[in-house]
């Protein structure tokens, strides 16, 4: 009967069943297919395709008979067959692997789905191996069906490879046990790593089986702390080196080569921590191999030069590392220590995954994880998960790794976006904010939005977001980028944002008079559409939180791109171009803000600006020549005819570069004296205003003035001397007595700091200013916090209220009349200019000129070295200007009437674009009658002509 049912079967079935050797039941030996037979069905396979589905299904049902009867070595001979056919080149490629593919799929899955052996598990390996080396991409994306069937295999590999949960074999309800769990792990995570390495991720359909592996693979790298995984990172280095060391090792010679005799093995051939300890070290010691396993998938998933796969893969990394904060929530303070631990763990493995991408797409994961954080919505129960995705992006922007190809001024204005959310939504935090254009302020002055002052948690997760704003200063790529990015930041503060170099001084000095009246513009500019807005500047901060906030970034920025982590970090920090001092231009009026706070953040990121991107050039005088004519270079008539061309060419290209170096050097110099005097108005506003209220504002600005002296030099003395003797003279008309002895404080300490800078102690000047500063001094109507060298800003107080002891002193020594006034002002100025003089460096000689030149040239072109360019040796052209400007008289009225004449003359003031000189006259008549007003609304309406 048995030979008459062989001789039925078909052909395929009979080459099948022949390979099959004859082995006892459950036989434990090494079982392989029959070499001849196997030789000849793959023969059979390659040479009749259409047979291949026939041959599947009969290896199919087989598998699954042989599964249910537990017979495993006929199994293993299964799998190995079917090995076989994958690796033949014929059936393993194109149409024919599509016709077995399913079979082989079902094969697998069936097994892992019913087998009680972990042999027979860990045997289908080197099957999945093969198949998804020789996984057909077409097929994948086409056939719908094939894809599930695909993502099933999958999902059993990653269930077994997942840490959670007890693990099961088949049917069975028991687990298994610890060691035998292990196993499983392995073998998923081997199978995982199979399906991470192939080709199948380099398209769409492939990539979403990373949602299915990465959260099993992360599962078996948790630790308690960062450093378990830097131990893992450590291991794998030093297995790897010794991997590398093994394959360069010549072969041993017989006479030293070791032989095993059938014995124990020495302690040579094991590891020494698995051959002591308990079966709990031997298990601890396995699931180190198991983190190592997994630790190499993480790696094999980023080490992929497919920007489409990085990107999938860290989305599911920051999916999982999201859904791990929400699961780990500190129900009291004692447990917050702890959980901040895990954040430890989740920012090293967020590290390893951008270390381990190609240098040219490290950017893709930090600006993913930006895109992720900004469209996370604003709700109580996501907030943890904010905290956690900006201190990844900050872990990576403080770190010295290379991210060539980042977009930091997209990631930056993503950033900013994503902070005034923040502060704009923290009063509702049940609230799910908008993003982007929907961004409505209710209010555009108090604490925050509606007046409500932020959480602390929302406070937190904006540290951590001002922080990344500024680690973002660490990488360098381009020359200005530091001064684009303060750019970026200080246009959203100005009334009337225009870019850089074309703010109108008139709008800028109207906002000063009339501070609220600017607040309440940032707010109607914030409340118009992106479309409406003016430069498409989106993202206004248009309420004293936000506006103290921008001015924080501006301090930090500036402190990190001056640091030695940004110089050490790869980029061109250390040739950048340093931050101009255009780029605060129409920020003045912040010195006069409704807000102390905001006013603070001002004085102290204009002083952190001035200490850290100034040079020593900048405290000399500015020159600029005008650029002599080209007709001094013409050749004359009796000159050869030779090289004339040539000559006359070089010539006038080289007096272009000249003139246009020049032109920079006057527009500069231009605006420093713009923002300069606009500046000192409003710290002459400020001190009328604010010293009877507020002594933190007095010092504030003394340490202002101060340090505008010592690191401008005579080109910041030549508009503030004139406003602090003006000031002088308003002192007799404050009625507050404690606000004269505040304003006189002022005064003196601006004219000790002159001393102190220019060093003539020994002057008579001098010594008239330290004795008066000294009595003022010893009879208490002093503000003991205004001193030189001046204090920083943050160690001032916030809160400094004068005590009634103050008052009754302040009185009695104005009705005594002891607050002297100082007026050898020609003296003080001859001082300042004599001692300028003597300090400044002779030139270095310059270089000869190339001899056999048929032309004159330049040998060197004249550079701006810095924004307040300086020749080393000063006109007296240049200083009897500067005398002149020093010694002039100032008035408010003055000032605004200058500052109207400097504005740009294609600007009309009154709406209409013809006539500059009747609205510049109209301007200054408007500011000499003191109309402050009139001139605000002057100035919005010639913003509004200006934009079209």
């Amino acid at each position: 009967m048995d030979s008459l049912r062989q001789k039925l079967r078909p052909k395929h079935q009979l080459l099948i069943l022949k390979c099959y050797p004859r082995l006892p039941k459950n036989s434990a030996a090494d079982v392989k297919p029959n070499g001849s037979e196997l030789s000849y069905l793959l023969y059979y396979a390659s040479t009749r395709r259409s047979k291949l589905q026939k041959v599947g299904s009969f290896l199919e049902r087989k598998t699954e008979h042989d599964v249910y009867k537990a017979q495993s070595a006929r199994v293993l001979v299964t799998l190995q067959i079917l090995t076989a056919l994958l690796e033949n080149k014929v059936v393993g490629e194109g149409s024919p692997f599509a016709l077995i593919a399913p079979y082989v799929m079902r094969i697998i899955s069936g097994i892992l789905q019913n087998t009680n052996d972990i042999s027979l598990l860990e045997a289908t390996q080197i099957t999945w191996s093969v198949f998804c080396k020789h996984q057909d991409q077409a097929v994948l994306a086409a056939d719908h069906e094939y894809r599930e069937l695909y993502e099933k295999v999958v999902g059993q590999y990653a269930e077994f490879a997942h840490k959670a949960g007890a693990k099961k074999l088949g049917k069975n309800t028991t687990p298994v046990p610890i060691h035998d769990g292990i196993r499983l792990r392995e073998i998923g995570l081997h199978a995982t790593k199979s399906v991470i390495s192939s080709d199948a991720l380099a398209f769409e359909s492939g990539r979403q089986l990373l949602t299915i592996a990465i959260p099993a693979v992360l599962s078996n790298l948790r630790g308690d702390n960062a450093a378990y995984l830097e131990h893992l990172v450590q291991l794998s280095k030093q297995n790897e080196d010794e991997e590398k060391d093994k394959a360069v090792n010549r072969r041993q010679s017989m006479a030293t080569i070791r032989t095993h005799t059938g014995g124990e093995r020495t302690s040579a051939d094991v590891d020494p921590r698995a051959a002591e300890g308990t079966a709990q070290d031997a298990d601890k010691l396995a699931e180190e191999g198991v983190a190592l396993l997994a630790l190499g998938c993480l790696k094999a998933a980023f080490t992929s030069e497919n920007r489409a796969q990085t990107r999938s893969a860290i989305i599911s990394v920051l999916r999982y590392l999201g859904d791990l904060q929400n699961y780990r929530r500190p129900q009291t303070s004692e447990k917050a220590a702890s959980d901040q631990l895990v954040d430890s763990w989740a920012v090293k493995a967020f590290e390893l995954c951008t270390t381990w991408t190609p240098v040219q797409d490290r950017f893709i994961l930090l600006v993913t994880t930006v895109e992720t954080l900004v469209h996370l919505p604003l709700k109580e129960r996501d907030l943890r998960q904010h905290v956690l995705y900006a201190t990844l992006v900050d872990s990576v922007l403080r770190s010295d790794l290379n991210l060539i190809g980042l977009s930091v001024m997209d990631v930056l204005l993503g950033l900013i976006q994503q902070t005034l959310r923040v502060l704009q939504y923290s009063g509702q935090p049940t609230t799910t904010a908008p993003s982007g254009d929907d961004l409505r302020p209710t209010t555009s002055s108090g604490s925050g939005v509606g007046g409500t002052v932020p959480s602390e948690a929302h406070m937190g997760l904006i540290d951590n977001l001002k922080a990344c704003i500024a680690d973002l200063a660490t990488h360098v790529y381009y020359t200005d980028q530091i001064s684009d990015m303060i750019s970026a930041i200080l246009m959203r503060l100005k009334p009337s944002p225009a870019p850089v170099g074309q703010q109108n001084p008139v709008a800028t000095a109207a906002a000063i008079e009339e501070p609220r009246s600017a607040v309440n513009e940032v707010a109607s500019n914030a409340s118009l559409s992106a479309r409406e807005r003016p430069n498409s500047t989106s993202g206004f901060f248009s309420f004293d939180t936000a506006r103290q906030l921008a001015l924080e970034l501006v301090r930090d920025i500036i402190k990190v791109a001056n640091s030695s982590r940004a110089r050490n970090s790869s980029g061109v920090a250390d040739s950048r171009n340093p931050v101009h001092i255009t780029i605060w231009e129409g920020t003045q009026w912040l010195l006069r803000d409704p807000s102390a706070d905001v006013r603070m953040a001002y004085a102290n990121a204009l002083i952190i600006w001035l200490e850290l991107e100034t040079k020593k050039s900048d405290f000399r005088l500015d020159v600029c020549k005008p650029s002599p004519r080209k007709k001094a270079h013409e050749p004359t008539a009796g000159a050869p005819a030779n090289g004339t061309t040539l000559a006359r060419r070089a010539v006038s290209n080289a007096s272009a570069t000249k003139d246009r170096v020049q032109s920079n050097a006057t527009k500069k110099t231009s605006s420093q004296q713009t923002f300069l005097q606009l500046l000192h108005l409003a710290n002459y506003e400020n001190a009328l205003q604010f010293a009877a209220t507020s002594p933190r504002d007095i010092v504030m600005q003394s340490t202002l003035l101060a340090t505008l002296i010592k690191r401008l030099g005579i080109n910041a003395v030549a508009s503030g001397l004139p406003m602090i003797f003006a000031l002088q003279e308003e002192i007799a008309r404050v009625e507050s007595p404690v606000g004269k002895v505040r304003i006189g404080t002022l005064v003196h300490g601006y004219l000790w700091a002159l001393v102190e800078v220019f060093d003539f102690e020994q002057e008579s000047v001098g010594k008239a200013i330290l004795q008066e500063v000294a009595r003022r001094k010893g009879h208490g109507i002093w503000v003991r916090e205004v001193e030189y060298p001046p204090l920083p800003l943050h160690s001032i107080k916030n809160k400094m209220v004068s005590n009634q002891g103050e008052k009754v002193l302040a009185e009695q020594v104005v009705a005594h009349e002891e607050l002297k006034a100082f007026d050898d002002r020609q003296g003080l100025v001859d001082a300042v200019l004599e001692h300028y003089e003597a300090t400044v460096v002779s030139p270095a000689p310059s270089a000869p000129g190339s001899p056999g030149r048929s032309f004159t040239l330049p040998t060197t072109m004249d550079r701006t070295g810095s924004y307040l360019t300086a020749k080393p040796l000063p006109d007296p052209a240049v200083l009897g200007k500067s005398r002149d400007a020093m010694m002039k008289r100032w008035t408010r009225e003055d000032c605004l009437a200058a500052i109207a004449a400097m504005a740009p003359k294609s600007v009309s003031l009154s709406g209409s674009r013809s006539s500059p000189t009747q609205v510049l006259a109209a301007a200054a008549a408007a500011a000499g009658a003191g109309n402050h007003r009139t001139l605000l609304a002057a100035a919005n309406m010639g913003q509004r002509n200006e934009n079209g």
